[in-house]
């Protein structure tokens, strides 16, 4: 499998092009290393293609956002109270010394990014890539990654071994379905590859694609108690 990487990188002091805040992507691969990168704002206002019918840049990023505030003064002829005046700037999602939450989704046609629960970036797949094969994603750039928290289930294989994505999933529990065996199966991260195998073979037996056998990695025991309980 060529090595391929999805690059996010914030800028909140600008770069050699701009020195307003921009959210630059790209792609690198082995044989062709870094692509032409796509940027938030964009430089020239072109046409917002739309991926996953969804903008590939939020139009209120770089646009100004007016807001009241307070101004005060410390000359004796203004009260201490201050007055209201109108401050000026620009709508970006990153703030420097503030926390937020930012999502990556895989889409059909591309990368869908929100900060927040607000849809910020879209990057459609290039030619050379697909969601299978990129082997790592790089968050860089004037922020601090605190967390990391990854969901679903991956499909970073060879094409030549993709399955029915549906048909490896945990059976859902059910009230109505009684259970006659629990197996906890202890996990981390990084043993994908041994998940895989289980979800592969044995976790194929009719027992447990029928539910009267469940199959919980240690990820999911917590999600499983309370659906007990």
């Amino acid at each position: 499998m060529s090595s391929q990487k999805v690059m996010l990188d914030s800028r909140l002091h600008g770069d050699k092009i701009t020195e307003d805040p921009v959210i630059v992507q790209n792609t690198w691969t082995l044989a062709h290393d870094w692509g032409e990168e796509e940027r938030c704002p964009a430089e020239t206002s072109e046409k917002n293609n739309k991926v996953d019918e969804l903008d590939q840049c939020n139009k209120f990023v770089g646009k100004d956002d007016n807001q009241t505030v307070k101004v005060h003064y410390h000359g004796s002829r203004v009260p201490s109270m201050g007055l209201r005046g109108i401050k000026s700037r620009r709508y970006f999602p990153f703030k420097q010394g503030s926390l937020f939450i930012a999502t990556l989704r895989v889409g059909s046609e591309g990368i869908q990014m929100t900060v927040d629960g607000k849809h910020i970036k879209s990057f459609a797949y290039r030619e050379t890539l697909e969601p299978w094969l990129a082997s790592e994603v790089r968050i860089s750039g004037d922020v601090k990654l605190i967390s990391v928290l990854a969901s679903g289930l991956p499909t970073s294989e060879d094409s030549d071994h993709t399955v029915d994505i549906e048909a490896l999933k945990s059976v859902h529990l059910s009230l109505q379905r009684p259970v006659d065996l629990f197996i906890g199966v202890f996990s981390t991260a990084n043993n994908f590859k041994r998940r895989m195998a289980v979800r592969r073979t044995w976790m194929q037996y009719p027992e447990v694609r029928s539910g009267t056998v469940v199959v919980r990695f240690s990820c999911e025991f917590l999600s499983l108690r309370i659906a007990i309980i």
